[in-house]
């Protein structure tokens, strides 16, 4: 696992600064976040850096994370955001992926929502319930509840939320977690993170990668 030092300084995936953080910071935020029946070793230290990083500047909430990792491991009967899926292009071809969701997604979760079809339900409704097609206070209230939070049940209901990633992979009935990953990055950048950070310490996945990918 980790180093063993007092103090660790180890740059996030996403930038080249350093943070420091003590060790018994690090293993506080295990203990609180970590089921201790949950097999830690099956986390790359990539990943468990980034979530604690994550933690300790407030930029992804980690309990969504956590949400959808008991979820992938069988202890969570529901999911909010979309199924789990396989990359099928180079070079994450293989790979598995989850979404979680974040309050910065809401706009994004909202707009692949609201299609021009149901901007017209809508539109339809507010006015069968305002009862008149002239934008007053109420028209105003009515038609911007139903484009934002009831838009927002709506597509929980669906389990369509979309967000960043939990990339991982599944071996021998087990999943192994790799890393977290933003949209907006590189397909490259992240198998780079990957082959350099978790190869290393899951040696077997390389291989039963290639094997996977050959069998596709």
């Amino acid at each position: 696992m980790l180093e063993s030092e007092e103090n660790m300084n180890i740059s996030t995936a996403y930038s080249e600064r350093c943070l420091n953080f003590s060790k018994c910071e690090f293993d506080n935020f295990l203990q609180s976040f970590f089921d201790p029946t949950l097999d830690i070793s099956r986390f790359s230290d990539l990943f468990l850096i980034q979530l604690f990083l994550h933690y300790k500047h407030r930029i992804w909430c980690v309990q969504s994370i956590m949400d959808e990792i008991y979820f992938l491991e069988g202890r969570r009967k529901y999911s909010m955001t979309k199924s789990v899926a396989v990359f099928k292009k180079k070079p994450l071809k293989g790979l598995s992926y989850k979404h979680f969701k974040n309050p910065h997604f809401i706009s994004r979760n909202l707009m692949n929502y609201l299609s021009k079809e149901r901007m017209r339900k809508i539109f339809e409704d507010a006015k069968n319930e305002a009862g008149t097609e002239f934008v007053d206070e109420n028209f105003s209230s009515i038609i911007s509840h139903k484009m934002t939070i009831d838009a927002y049940e709506e597509i929980t209901k669906m389990k369509k939320l979309t967000g960043e990633w939990i990339v991982f992979f599944p071996y021998n009935e087990k999943n192994y977690y790799l890393t977290l990953a933003e949209h907006k990055e590189c397909d490259h950048s992240i198998f780079q993170r990957i082959e350099s950070r978790c190869f290393q310490q899951f040696t077997f996945i390389k291989d039963a990668l290639s094997e996977y990918i050959s069998r596709l």
